[in-house]
């Protein structure tokens, strides 16, 4: 879904509403849950429409707005149907993963629930020293530019708050996939929060050839920062190489294991690589 996701977002930016549509539904049929990103991508049309692609400024945003209205609902109702019917009846059973928010409610309606009438209590579990490293890891490579705008922050939202909300570990994890759906519009917020800080008219700037000048000094002294920042606190090839190494190290064990497993045996794996072997008296 995430290079559908940045599809989306980049015809959300450009002014194509039918292929921001086309893309969000092909998003939508891999994940039940970016239903609630859609409705983002209505409230950004709704609350910002001047960003979502060029507009006169005399021509009104009523269109677009009533737009965005509309795909907010139908986020809406489809995360309802997916959520309340579809999967239910498919699963024989209720729609799964509402117990890694337990500290907020047992079912979907008891979680909005807790959402309207208790925002505090929703805090307490944002705030989390856990919660805290988490998006330090997400935000800080890019200089948390991307808060500079409001729309990439709205379309944030819905993955931001599943992961920020679960007491499920692996979900406020950065090794883990949980936040996929989050980079696209991570990396649409730290675009737009560059132009804003390149073209903004600070105190002391001049107009004409000056100001261009300036405006690329500012831009090469982010993207400096930006560099460091990436370094220091990204993924950067070291680490990387250096979690090679450590796989490579633990492979005459697993070769080890791989021997003991028949070839007709059925094998599965969870999320902690632990490997579960079936009809097999050992292991």
């Amino acid at each position: 879904a995430l290079p559908l996701l940045a599809y989306a977002t980049e015809h959300l930016t450009r002014g194509h509403p039918r292929r921001m549509l086309l893309f969000l539904f092909l998003a939508l049929m891999c994940k039940e849950e970016l239903a609630l990103t859609v409705i983002a991508f209505g409230l950004v049309l709704m609350l910002f429409p001047r960003t979502a692609g060029p507009m006169s400024a005399m021509k009104s945003t009523v269109p677009r707005r009533q737009r965005g209205l509309m795909l907010a609902m139908s986020g809406l109702f489809l995360f309802i149907l997916l959520t309340g019917w579809i999967l239910p009846f498919f699963r024989q059973a209720p729609f799964p993963y509402v117990d890694r928010y337990s500290n907020l409610g047992g079912s979907l309606q008891e979680l909005a629930l807790t959402a309207l009438t208790n925002p505090i209590r929703v805090l307490a579990e944002i705030g989390g020293p856990e919660k805290h490293i988490y998006s330090q890891g997400l935000f800080s490579p890019v200089l948390y530019l991307n808060w500079l705008n409001p729309s990439s922050v709205l379309l944030m939202l819905p993955t931001l708050a599943r992961s920020l909300l679960s007491d499920y570990e692996p979900q406020s994890l950065l090794r883990y996939h949980f936040h996929g759906p989050l980079i696209p519009f991570v990396f649409f917020g730290l675009a737009a929060g560059l132009r804003w800080l390149v073209h903004r008219r600070w105190p002391g700037d001049e107009s004409g050839a000056h100001c261009r000048s300036f405006r690329r000094a500012r831009l090469q002294f982010l993207l400096l920062l930006l560099f460091f920042f990436g370094i220091v606190r990204g993924s950067q090839p070291a680490s990387m190489w250096k979690r090679a190494q450590e796989g490579l190290e633990r492979r005459p064990a697993f070769e080890r294991l791989l021997v003991q497993i028949p070839p007709a045996a059925s094998v599965c794996v969870h999320n902690h690589r632990v490997a579960q072997v079936s009809n097999r008296r050992e292991v």
